[in-house]
């Protein structure tokens, strides 16, 4: 990629003011950033892995540690992804997220004898761990179904005690439920910094040897490491490396970047705020594309107006501004609803954030850059509406992937395996209309407005997807790139067009 030292050295720039931002509000104390520092001077070298390598020490083990960002979905799902390679046997699992003394109503929510929200009551969830529930709930949700798992509660008093002391409680839970269930293996959720040898691993073996039992292996699976990114960011590696095994034995997956990954921690810490502010970062970013799109100019988000999911009422306020129609204010609340980024060309601009990452602001960002750059858009064909949306919405990933080359996508193999939606249905008749003119996809363009939303949106992604690959090794030079950004798309089939030269472009 052409200037991708540039793009580097933007996005490590943009790391550093996230995690200055995140030490404002949280101060972290002297213990705590000792605590960090014998973390990271535990992580040395590496070598590339896979997950073969990772689970066949997991089965070889006893006790599995396994690291959690908390303001990460995914982090968690990655958890549970590694649980379903155990379910031929029982497995207990302890959770972080819920105090020790709270086991009894743990017990009670997993043989359904009280409801969710009872037992979130009993547990105060929100002051006792206070991250968000649904992330969470996926790991009680998959237990229920799955009865070999047992879960436990590792978490002392409150989240404000010191790292040691909830390293020593900790510790003692899991060798009471060790001692109890003996034949079984442990999984074990904590924050990466616990996961230190010296940490909360040590004081379990200590526990362990002291109950003159012999101290079980032990594995480490630590996820998204900072310093391991760089690395391979350093090697042109970061796309293709998903794995890798440390000196010290410990396994690391790499399924986000550190831009993600403090943008969701700082937006954690925004949610105690009445309003959050999104322009800095989205003000960022449009910095970072008008580097890489190599403008003249540093596009505003001066007069750029954001609505997030907890301001819902403010993009009413700002269409009747805009003196949108009631109809038209009612269609555009409802396809605002259906996503989790949505730009709308009212006034100087207005983006509305239904999920605010890191990768939702990047394609906002992106769509208003083009908004920037060709004022507002205007009437279409249906046939060529279609196909502007799709390409306004590849604009928006391809932007989401340079900041997150990690980000994911449904592609055609997705479709073909999951094939029981009407969306779905269109997407992969589109991809064989693109082989075959001659196939009528007329009725795409007249899609019901969700249908036509999704597959779309889908279209696009796949399409973003594959000029951020083109691009990124050089096989797409960033004139076409451009083009994209500053093409009004004013003839008729103009955007049909381009859709088809680029979708049906061979790689070199």
């Amino acid at each position: 990629m052409a200037g991708r030292e540039g793009l580097i050295e933007l996005l490590n720039e943009i790391v550093k003011n996230q995690r200055l931002s995140i030490d404002k509000i949280e101060t972290p104390s002297k213990a705590y950033n000792r605590y960090e520092q014998q973390f990271i001077s535990e992580l040395g070298d590496y070598d590339f892995s896979d997950f073969n390598e990772l689970f066949q020490d997991l089965d070889s083990s006893k006790l599995v540690y396994v690291s959690n960002f908390h303001t990460i979905r995914h982090s968690t799902k990655n958890f549970i992804e590694i649980l379903k390679k155990f379910l031929n046997q029982p497995i207990q699992v302890g959770l972080e997220c819920i105090m020790g003394k709270h086991q009894r109503h743990l017990d009670k929510f997993m043989n359904a004898d009280i409801s969710e929200s009872q037992f979130l009551e009993l547990i105060n969830y929100n002051k006792n761990w206070g991250f968000d529930w649904n992330d969470f709930r996926l790991i009680f949700n998959y237990a229920k179904k799955n009865k070999n798992v047992s879960l436990f509660g590792l978490n002392s008093r409150h989240k404000s005690d010191s790292l040691r002391r909830r390293d020593d409680y900790a510790a003692k839970k899991i060798v009471q439920r060790f001692k109890k269930n003996i034949d079984q293996k442990f999984f074990i959720q904590f924050g990466e910094f616990h996961l230190s040898r010296n940490h909360l691993p040590k004081k379990v073996n200590k526990i362990i040897s002291e109950s003159d039992l012999k101290v079980p292996k032990s594995s480490f699976v630590l996820q998204d490491i900072d310093e391991i990114y760089w690395d391979l960011v350093n090697s042109d590696l970061e796309d293709s490396v998903e794995v890798t095994r440390l000196d010290n034995g410990s396994f690391c997956i790499l399924t986000t970047t550190p831009l993600f990954k403090h943008q969701s921690h700082l937006n954690y810490l925004a949610e105690s705020e009445e309003s959050p502010d999104y322009e800095p970062i989205c003000s960022t970013i449009l910095s970072l594309y008008a580097n890489v799109l190599k403008l003249n100019f540093n596009p505003s988000t001066q007069d750029l107006v954001i609505c997030s999911k907890d301001s819902f009422e403010d993009l009413d306020s700002e269409l009747r501004k805009a003196k949108f129609s009631q109809e038209d204010i009612q269609s555009i609340l409802f396809r605002a609803l259906q996503s989790r980024v949505f730009f709308i060309e009212a006034n100087h601009g207005l983006l509305y954030l239904g999920d605010p990452n890191i990768n939702h602001i990047a394609e906002g960002a992106a769509r208003y850059l083009r908004f920037i750059l060709c004022g507002p858009d205007h009437e279409r064909t249906m046939k060529d509406s279609f196909y502007t949306k799709i390409i306004y919405d590849s604009i928006g990933f391809f932007g989401s992937k340079l900041i997150n080359p990690k980000r994911r996508h449904k592609d055609v193999n997705f479709f073909k395996k999951n094939s029981n939606s009407l969306s779905a249905e269109y997407v992969l008749q589109h991809k064989k209309f693109e082989k075959n003119k001659k196939l009528d996809i007329c009725h795409m363009y007249s899609a019901p407005l969700d249908v036509y939303l999704k597959s779309t949106k889908y279209l696009g992604r796949i399409l973003g997807a594959k000029l951020y690959d083109d691009f990124r090794t050089d096989k797409l030079g960033i004139q076409q790139i451009r083009r994209l950004f500053f093409d009004l798309f004013e003839h008729e089939s103009s955007s049909y067009n381009a859709y088809m030269g680029l979708i049906n472009r061979k790689r070199d």
